[in-house]
């Protein structure tokens, strides 16, 4: 009996350089979940699909014909909804793709052109006033709740930058003093933070309570089933804000610290 074999899809020299690129962003480190919603959709699930139909199957057939009619038909597409995606998104999928290209062009490969990146106009963000982050700060009974909103407002930390702070983070240099935020990407950075904002968050910290096992600055009212005491998570930061925001009636357009 003649034995049964699985036939493998066909793969193509552009695919296989997609997979080197994707492994050499692994190696330098980048977050799976950056990898999977930016590098690896733009990448596998765009481009890769779109040249196969095409019968695109190597980086040097990328002319600026190709691009041409690959960024056009980004533009041409459709959300689920049935509403032209927009320049936004498409420079969203565009970037990785140079940058892809970029790498293989330095890696030795024959990089004939690169997809040209949509123009946007610059939106203007409409920011809170400082009256009306005085106004959510106030509308909180919990100094951990005043704090997230002064942190988020002052310092302009993303939610789960202010998750992610732990006590150690307040950090003393001279006669200044910086909050030690990991930010996207695992990127780290100071932020520089007001005498008096500095007062009142240690003077939290201090008020914790001695038996946590996490060094987290901001923590769950309630300990957890385990009676242990948890940290927020950006779900929960986030959620400090929105109820602030509907005690004060703020519109939703005035939340811009929540990122």
């Amino acid at each position: 009996m003649a034995k049964l074999s699985v036939l493998r899809p066909a793969t193509t020299p552009l695919a296989d350089l997609v997979d080197d690129y994707l492994n050499h962003c692994r190696a330098a480190g980048l977050s799976p979940a950056t990898l999977r919603g930016s590098y690896e959709l733009a990448l596998r699930r765009i481009l890769l699909p779109w040249c196969r139909e095409r019968g695109v199957e190597r980086v040097d057939e990328l002319d600026h014909r190709v691009f041409d009619a690959f960024s056009a038909d980004l533009l041409g597409r459709t959300t689920p909804r049935g509403t032209p995606i927009t320049k936004d998104s498409v420079r969203a999928y565009v970037r990785p793709v140079r940058q892809f290209l970029t790498w293989a062009d330095a890696d030795g490969e024959h990089v004939v052109a690169k997809p040209r990146i949509p123009r946007v106009g610059r939106k203007r963000r409409d920011v809170l006033t400082r009256d009306e982050i005085a106004q959510l700060e106030a509308s909180c009974r919990r100094e951990r709740d005043k704090l997230i909103i002064r942190i988020l407002g002052d310092c302009g930390l993303r939610l789960g930058e202010v998750a992610g702070l732990r006590v150690r983070d307040v950090v003393r240099s001279g006669h200044r003093a910086y909050l030690h935020v990991r930010g996207k990407g695992n990127r780290e950075r100071r932020v520089p933070v007001a005498p008096k904002l500095l007062t009142r968050i240690v003077k939290y910290a201090n008020s914790l309570p001695p038996d946590t096992a996490t060094d987290h600055l901001f923590l769950a009212v309630r300990r957890n089933v385990f009676k242990e005491w948890y940290p927020l998570n950006k779900d929960a930061v986030a959620n400090v804000v929105e109820l602030a925001a509907a005690r004060t009636c703020l519109p939703k357009r005035g939340l811009p610290p929540i990122r």
